[in-house]
């Protein structure tokens, strides 16, 4: 990586630095989230939505029951397929607060509000931060996002785990604190979500990598395989915390009940998830082309076009797409979303020429991106979709609200990482932000629709 890669705060100018104000970014973040929700939480807002079914059925019902069990709750066996953390929290702050429905909810926003002021900062510190706000828009409005924070959903708390885990992998520097807030913050996350155990994966690699400054390695592999180790250490803790639920729950991965709901896996997971990749690149396209545009600075080189790792990539999402079945089928987990629209399309053999045709370009869109990062990122970004992707095929339904959310500030965090290691290329940058707005009022318009 160039220099200006690493110090990328001392690679543009002042006036531009002072437009960043990460700070500022975060809390209008957080605000507009607010904006929406706070209606939705105390004027019981769609209390016949999806989320609000998922509310009432499984995650409410848990939180009221640790309510009544407390201090001693019965984590044996409850009504949600996610390990207990969120609603341990919940339930903890409620029962010295207060018990209603409302008030419950907006302690769980909490968790929202944390994931969107952290995602918001990250970003902010890298561009203007009214650019920074409207990059990270999609995930304030997106219905998967924003709906868990209105309702009582433990989705965003993982997500708030996930976006963390890759901060901390994403630092230039490897060191202790890499290995400490590492472990501790994938143990919590796992203590929330436990199918987001797949984040280890980003932390290992990234710690074999090491810091983004040159070394001077004498042992090259023994080296990175010691720092490898030391991480492989820290995230032991959270295997064991899942090995120990597995054994508390008679051999599961999640509460006895849930077992009929949630077992087996689903191929078709990693087409959706190309299928979403591909959907939004086409809205973060400016920023996907600001390395391949020719630095304003007529001293440097032209940028690398990588249409061989393009052409792979393709390659890969075709394969991706056309291999499992991808008709629309309910009872294979194959449903909403995405899924809905490939219900009204024709289908062959049961595969979906709109799932192919999507997760085609949506391995080509990755290729792209990774190509944009600088080298460190782009092998802890590519360890991570792979990671991810394992981690949601072992599910029983390829969902997109399984997906979505981490797209999206994968998106983001990618974004504000470009502008920043290239401040020279202003040319498209300046209407870069137009695809991310615009992909922010279409999922508003969504989010408004589903919660009628």
């Amino acid at each position: 990586m160039s220099p200006s890669s690493t110090t990328f705060d001392a690679s543009i100018s002042l006036a531009d630095a002072g437009k960043r104000r990460p700070l500022l970014a975060a809390i209008v973040l957080v605000a507009l989230f607010y904006a929406g929700a706070l209606p939705v939480i105390f004027l019981n807002v769609a209390p016949s939505s999806r989320a609000a079914w998922d509310q009432n059925i499984f995650h409410l019902p848990v939180i009221r029951q640790f309510i009544a069990q407390w201090p001693h709750p019965d984590l044996r066996d409850y009504i949600s397929a996610t390990t207990p953390g969120y609603h341990l929290f919940i339930a903890a702050v409620a029962r010295w607060t207060s018990q209603s429905e409302s008030a419950i909810r907006l302690i769980g926003s909490l968790f929202t509000a944390g994931l969107l002021f952290t995602l918001g900062f990250a970003v902010g510190k890298r561009m203007r931060w009214w650019e920074a706000l409207i990059v990270c828009l999609p995930m304030v409005c997106s219905i998967y996002v924003f709906s868990s924070g209105a309702f009582l959903l433990p989705d965003n708390a993982g997500w708030w785990g996930v976006l963390a885990v890759m901060l901390i992998a994403l630092r230039p520097k490897v060191d202790a604190w890499t290995y400490v807030l590492g472990g501790a913050v994938l143990l919590a996350t796992v203590f929330v979500r436990q199918i987001h155990l797949w984040a280890a994966a980003p932390l290992i690699i990234a710690a074999f990598i090491g810091s983004e400054e040159k070394t001077t390695e004498l042992h090259w592999f023994t080296d990175r395989a010691e720092r490898a180790c030391w991480m492989l250490l820290a995230v032991v803790p959270s295997v064991a915390l899942l090995l120990w639920f597995g054994r508390l729950w008679h051999g599961h991965l999640v509460p006895p009940n849930q077992v009929t709901l949630t077992s087996g896996g689903n191929p078709a997971a990693p087409a959706m998830i190309l299928s979403l990749c591909a959907i939004a690149a086409v809205f973060f396209i400016g920023y996907l082309f600001i390395p391949w545009q020719r630095s304003t600075d007529q001293t440097s080189a032209a940028p690398r076009r990588p249409v061989s790792a393009l052409a792979v990539g393709a390659l890969f999402g075709f394969l991706v797409g056309i291999l499992p079945h991808t008709s629309y089928d309910s009872t294979a987990g194959r449903f909403s979303g995405i899924w809905n629209a490939v219900s009204h399309l024709p289908t062959f053999v049961n595969r979906s020429p709109l799932i192919i045709a999507l997760a085609t370009a949506g391995g080509l869109a990755v290729a792209a991106w990774l190509a944009a990062l600088p080298p460190r990122q782009r092998w802890i970004w590519a360890t991570a979709a792979i990671a991810f992707a394992a981690a949601q095929s072992s599910a029983a339904n390829a969902w997109q609200r399984y997906d979505e959310p981490f797209i999206l500030m994968a998106a983001a965090l990618s974004a504000g990482t470009i502008v920043a290691d290239n401040p020279s290329a202003t040319r498209v940058a300046r209407l870069a932000w137009l695809g991310p707005l615009l992909l922010a009022m279409m999922g508003a318009y969504v989010t408004v629709r589903g919660m009628r």
